[in-house]
């Protein structure tokens, strides 16, 4: 397993955005999840 203090949580709200749109429109693919391994 992966110890958890080598797991991260990170919440991104409007910055990060793979799809840049107007206020209060809602784009799919900006409600992602993305797993990094280092």
């Amino acid at each position: 397993g992966v110890p958890a203090t080598a797991i991260a949580v990170v919440g991104r709200g409007e910055q990060g955005l793979l799809v840049q749109t107007g206020p209060n429109v809602r784009e799919p693919q900006n409600r992602r999840v993305e797993i990094v391994i280092q």
